[in-house]
């Protein structure tokens, strides 16, 4: 089974016990917690649960030694690495007072990948190497220390960590040279923070972040001859539901009670699974020839892992405020590179086609809006915020469909080869309208609209079979645009627990270009992002809790 598979089946397994509460609601009563005004939780004992998030790396490749240190071209280099992660946690808490003290270990599994052009100067050339790194395993132990306020709990970690690393240095430019790898656990340190939240006597959902700092190790290669150094850092964002074994989680008076205004919040958060598809698209035109368009690139992705959390956060007022967070491991698919006539002269049109993998996916949003409208029956209201999204293509292998000779003939490229990449961040102002409509006292639609504009580009060629010009740093103005529609139905199991379905779209455009080297000027691109995800969900909503009326007095005679 692969990596890719077991982390899918994973986060699949998240989802569904993200439902379990309120399953077991249905089976066997919940000691009701009390108001937030009342107190707070306790939140001593044993526990274990399990998680899903998403990590972002950046391994440094310095110090070379032997054939990786050939002067003057072979130059240090930084690998970014990123992907979905799960797993398992377990630990134990002691509270005094509001004072939360507690250890936890965890186990994380899924494929972070990075590769970095070591072995050349952009514009001048070199050896061509390309230093790659895949991280499938990490975990750490850590020591908390926490603060109750009423049912949250506000904590920060730190504790030691490992990880299973694979560097890996492969070259497909110059012939004879082997690919060379290493695969070993490395250990360090983690400091991080979260939020928990009592979901109930039982069960807790929690958010954390953590920074992952491993020693530097020093790699030895015999064929070529040499070494390189390797230092390694992630950082991890998790989302995950705990169960608290024994008496749970009770009652307790001696936490820190909330701000009253804290009272007039109700909200939602949960987590989303499915399935997404996309495109990438990227035009570029000749820097001599006003509209000579020189070449295509396409990237389509197919049978994308999707996995999201979401929160939202409604004051008694109409504001609003929420925000998502999501990853993708995008799917295997063909990538088009075409170049036309005019630039292959005296070749006819060229079509290279690369085979996709190991693509990664990110995005984030926040948004500040009002809910104008507010009946038992329907909701709408504004908002505005702000949206980042970035993801990473690779092309492995080359392919002639058209009859040209470049990859010409077949077999020319391994098919393992690593020979395109193209990485891209964007950042955008959000605008939109959202509502919601009770088709039956428990059946709801949403829906929302919103304009993407100001959109900027910050993006990177690879050409790794090309060291000359590897990488380009292209850029998209800012003046890009773009829009974003969803539509979702959802079931409320109970008064908290909901599940649903829905689908997204989103499709982002803009101008800008890049520079060769040795080029006076700017060459122009067009750049198009689409995407389309399809995902199913269950949420949990607080606030409105109310404290259960006395008893009526029975006069006795």
């Amino acid at each position: 089974m692969t990596i890719r598979l077991m982390t899918t089946t994973a986060l699949v397994a998240f989802a569904t016990v993200a439902a379990l509460p309120a399953m077991a609601a249905d089976m066997r009563p919940i000691a009701p917690l009390p108001t937030l005004a009342d107190g707070g939780t306790r939140w001593d004992g044993f526990y274990a649960g399990l998680h899903w998030g998403y990590g972002q790396g950046v391994s440094k490749w310095r110090n070379p030694l032997g054939y990786y240190a050939l002067a003057p071209t072979d130059v240090p280099a930084h690998g970014y690495s990123d992907g979905l992660i799960a797993g398992l946690q377990a630990g134990y808490n002691a509270q005094v007072g509001a004072l939360v003290i507690g250890t936890e270990i965890d186990f994380n599994a899924g494929s972070l990948l990075g590769n970095a052009a070591c072995g050349a100067t952009v514009g001048v050339g070199g050896s061509g190497d390309v230093c790659s790194t895949r991280t499938d395993m990490m975990g750490s132990l850590n020591s908390r220390f926490g603060f109750a306020l009423g049912r949250a709990l506000i904590y920060a970690k730190a504790g030691a960590a490992f990880s299973r690393d694979q560097a890996k240095i492969s070259n497909e430019v110059l012939a004879g040279i082997p690919t060379v790898s290493e695969t070993g656990v490395r250990y360090g340190w983690t400091v991080g923070a979260g939020l928990a939240y009592a979901i109930d006597s039982t069960w807790s959902a929690f958010a954390d972040y953590g920074y992952y700092s491993f020693n530097r190790h020093t790699y030895r290669f015999t064929a070529p001859d040499g070494a390189i150094n390797v230092g390694h850092a992630q950082h991890l964002l998790r989302f995950g539901l705990n169960y608290r074994f024994g008496d749970g989680l009770g009652y307790n008076p001696a936490s820190v009670a909330v701000p009253e205004v804290v009272n007039d919040v109700t909200g939602e958060f949960g987590t989303r699974v499915g399935y997404s598809t996309g495109k990438f698209r990227k035009r570029l035109y000749d820097n001599v020839t006003p509209g000579q368009l020189n070449s295509v690139l396409t990237w389509p992705t197919r049978n994308d892992a999707a996995v999201e959390a979401f929160a939202r956060v409604d004051h008694s007022s109409g504001l609003f405020l929420r925000g998502t967070i999501g990853g993708l491991d995008l799917g295997r698919s063909r990538m088009h590179d075409e170049d036309t006539a005019v630039v292959m002269a005296p070749f006819p049109y060229s079509d290279t086609v690369s085979q996709m993998k190991n693509g990664r996916a990110f995005s984030a949003t926040v948004d500040l809006g009002y809910t104008a409208v507010k009946t038992s029956l329907v909701t709408l209201g504004a908002f505005a915020g702000y949206g980042f999204y970035a993801q990473r293509l690779n092309g492995y292998g080359c392919e002639q469909v058209a009859g040209s000779i470049v990859c010409a003939p077949a077999g020319t490229v391994s098919p393992t080869a690593l020979t395109l990449s193209e990485t891209e961040r964007w950042s955008m102002l959000r605008l939109g309208l959202a509502g919601s409509l009770m088709i039956t006292d428990k059946l709801k639609l949403t829906a929302e609209g919103a304009w993407l504009g100001r959109a900027t580009l910050a993006a990177k060629d690879n050409h790794w079979l090309r060291p000359n010009i590897n990488p380009l740093i292209e850029s998209g103005r800012q003046g890009g645009k773009g829009f974003e529609t969803e539509v979702g139905l959802s079931y409320a199991l109970g008064p908290r627990w909901s599940v649903g379905a829905g689908v997204r779209y989103m499709m982002l455009k803009a101008n800008g270009g890049v520079t060769f080297p040795g080029s006076p000027t700017l060459s122009p691109e067009k750049f198009e992002t689409r995407r389309m995800t399809t995902f199913f969900q269950a949420s949990y909503r607080f606030g409105d809790q109310t404290t259960p009326a006395p008893a009526a007095v029975v006069a006795r005679y």
